[in-house]
C-alpha cells in the first residue's frame, strides 16, 4: 500500500460513523507560502493536486500559524470570506474542523474535516481529528516527496559533542542537521539558509556575540540557541547582548538540551538570568596571562619562562596559581577550560607586551 492510499484509507476511516461528509490533508509547499490538496475522502471539493494560496484559506491559515479551526456555524464565522472559504460555503459545508499537521516542530500540512449540518462537532470531535492526524503525519512523512524537516546547524568545537547534539536536535526536531567545525563552515552554511543555529557560548576561539553577528552577516535570520560547555554569567550577558532565543548548559542533560531546542525553534526559549549562573572564573594577573597564552601557543614551561625573562621557578608558580583559578589538576586541562569559557577569545591579542615581546615574535621564537 502506498502512503497516498494509505492516507486516503485513514480519511475514510475518519469520517465513518460521524455526520461529517468531506475529509482532505492539505501539504504546504513553496515556503509555505502554497498548499496542494494530497488525500481526500468523502464528498469531493477539491481535488488531490489542487494548489492554492495559503492566505485564501482562513483553516489552512490557522493551521499553518499552527492552530486549529474549529466552527460549528461557517456563516456565522468572523472573516470567514477568502476565496476557498467562499468556495467551501458554496459547496454547502456548514461546519469545520481543521488541525495541523507537524514533522517534529516544522508544520507541513493541515486536515480539514467538514460537515453539511450545522453545529456539527460533538465534543470528542476534535479529539479525534488530532488523533487520527499524529498517525496521518507519519504517513506523510514515507511519501518520496515528502517536505523536509527543518534546516538545523549545529557548531562545537569537540568532535564528540557536536556529534551528540546532532542526534539530539535530529530526533527531537526531525530535522536535517548539519554539524559545523569552524567559523567559516557555519557562516557558508548559514548562508544557504537555517531554521534554527545551536552553537556555544564560545565556537572556534569566537566569542559568542561576534559568531552570532557571523551568522546574521550571512544573511541567515533563524533562531539561535546557545548550549553553553560552560554556563557562565559572562556567557549569559553575552547571549542577551547577542539577542539569541535560547540558551542551555551541556551540563543539564540530553532531555533538557532537547527541550531547548525545541522551544528555540518555536521561537519560544528564553535565556537565564547572568546572576543565576555558577561562580565567575578569579581574574587572572597581567603575568599568568601571559604564561596562559604562550602555554596555550606550545610552549613548554621553560621556554614561557625565558620568552617572559623570568626564572623556570617563577614561571610555575604562576602555572599554580593558573591551575588553582581555573579549577584544572593539569595544563592540559587549563587550556581546556579557558577555550571553553572564552578566556583565550577575548584576551587582546598585543597581550604579551609592553612587559615582554609581541605575540608575532613569540611565534617566531618558537619557529626558528
Amino acid at each position: 500500500m502506498t502512503a497516498t492510499v494509505a492516507l486516503e484509507a485513514a480519511l475514510a476511516t475518519l469520517l465513518s460513523g460521524t455526520e461529517a461528509c468531506t475529509a482532505s490533508i492539505a501539504r504546504f509547499e513553496q515556503g509555505d507560502a502554497v498548499c496542494r490538496i494530497y488525500a481526500t475522502a468523502g464528498e469531493p471539493l477539491l481535488a488531490p493536486g489542487t494548489r492554492f494560496p495559503v492566505e485564501s484559506s482562513t483553516n489552512i491559515m490557522a493551521a499553518r500559524a499552527g492552530r486549529s479551526f474549529v466552527s460549528r456555524d461557517l456563516i456565522a464565522e468572523p472573516g470567514f470570506d477568502r476565496a476557498i472559504d467562499r468556495l467551501i460555503l458554496s459547496a454547502g459545508l456548514r461546519a469545520s474542523c481543521t488541525v495541523p499537521l507537524a514533522l517534529g516542530v516544522r508544520r507541513v500540512g493541515a486536515l480539514s474535516v467538514m460537515a453539511r449540518e450545522r453545529g456539527w462537532h460533538d465534543p470528542a470531535a476534535l479529539e479525534r481529528v488530532e488523533a487520527a492526524a499524529a498517525g496521518i503525519v507519519l504517513a506523510l512523512a514515507t511519501e518520496g516527496d515528502a517536505p523536509p524537516g527543518p534546516r538545523v546547524l549545529v557548531a562545537h568545537d569537540d568532535p564528540l559533542a557536536l556529534e551528540g547534539l546532532i542526534r539530539v536536535a535530529e530526533q527531537r526536531l526531525a530535522a536535517d542537521v548539519l554539524g559545523c567545525a569552524s567559523l567559516d563552515h557555519l557562516a557558508a552554511q548559514a548562508s544557504r539558509g537555517a531554521d534554527l543555529v545551536a552553537i556555544d557560548a564560545v565556537f572556534d576561539r569566537t566569542p559568542l556575540e561576534a559568531v552570532a553577528g557571523t551568522v546574521r552577516s550571512a544573511g541567515c535570520a533563524a533562531s539561535i540557541v546557545v548550549i553553553a560547555s560552560h554556563d557562565t554569567a559572562a556567557h549569559r550577558r553575552a547571549a542577551l547582548r547577542a539577542g539569541v532565543t535560547g540558551y542551555v548548559s551541556r551540563t543539564v542533560g540530553v532531555a533538557a538540551i532537547g527541550d531547548a531546542l525545541v522551544r528555540g525553534a518555536e521561537g519560544d526559549g528564553k535565556v537565564p538570568a547572568p546572576h543565576e549562573a555558577g561562580p565567575e572564573l578569579a581574574p587572572l594577573t597581567r603575568r599568568e596571562t601571559q604564561v596562559l597564552v604562550l602555554l596555550e601557543r606550545g610552549l613548554q614551561v621553560k621556554q614561557a619562562a625565558a620568552t617572559l625573562g623570568i626564572s623556570e621557578a617563577t614561571a610555575r608558580g604562576h602555572v599554580r596559581n593558573l591551575l588553582a583559578k581555573l579549577g584544572a589538576h593539569s595544563i592540559t586541562r587549563a587550556l581546556h577550560v579557558a577555550r571553553v569559557t572564552g578566556l583565550l577569545a577575548t584576551l587582546p591579542s598585543e597581550l604579551i607586551g609592553p612587559d615582554g615581546p609581541e605575540l608575532a615574535v613569540v611565534a617566531a621564537r618558537r619557529a626558528s
